[in-house]
């Protein structure tokens, strides 16, 4: 934790900038505040739920604390009312997300595979990261990250961004991300 949050400072003292594309929420927001000084935090963007929303680290209003659409909600309602799943998994909705996570009596890819079957056909794309199962809007990505970089930094089309992440293969919650040309996995490629 501490030799990378060394080396993100030294990038980011650098007027490199770096964009964060993760599951998580505000918690990647409170983590990376106490890691990194209020200095560097105007150039960190996060995309919070896996691309949904964009805010940079010095801003205290991302991730908004939106309601979750209709459909977004009546869905975590029927994959929460599954019995597999409300017997052996956390199911957590916010704004843009739904995630699941197991409590370990069955695997990630078993959860994978039913929370799949029940949004079927839907505008939700299901990944899977490390530690949960994301079913998001379709239309969501990690993609998202880079070309708000673009947008906020003043980035051509043509400067490279490089990409990492760990979960290339699909359906891993990288595996978006990682088609990008200059994108190096540190666990599973596609």
């Amino acid at each position: 934790g501490c030799d990378i949050a060394k080396a993100l400072v030294a990038v980011l003292e650098r007027e490199i900038p770096v964009g964060i594309a993760t599951g998580r929420g505000t918690s990647v927001r409170r983590d990376l505040r106490q890691a990194l000084p209020p200095s560097v935090w105007d150039r960190v963007l996060i995309g919070y739920y896996n691309g949904f929303e964009m805010g940079r680290l010095d801003e205290d209003n991302s991730p908004r604390d939106a309601l979750p659409s209709a459909e977004i909600r009546l869905l975590s309602k029927e994959l929460h009312a599954h019995p597999l799943i409300s017997s052996n998994a956390a199911c957590e909705l916010s704004s843009g997300q739904i995630s699941l996570t197991t409590n370990g009596s069955v695997g990630l890819e078993t959860l994978y595979q039913v929370v799949a079957k029940i949004v079927g056909e839907r505008k939700f794309a299901v990944t899977m990261s490390s530690h949960a199962v994301d079913v998001t809007p379709a239309e969501v990505s990690k993609l998202a990250v880079l070309i708000t970089m673009r947008r906020a930094f003043g980035l051509a089309s043509s400067d490279p961004i490089l990409c990492i992440g760990d979960r290339g293969r699909p359906p891993g919650n990288d595996s978006a991300l990682l088609t990008q040309p200059c994108s190096l996995s540190v666990h599973e490629v596609s």
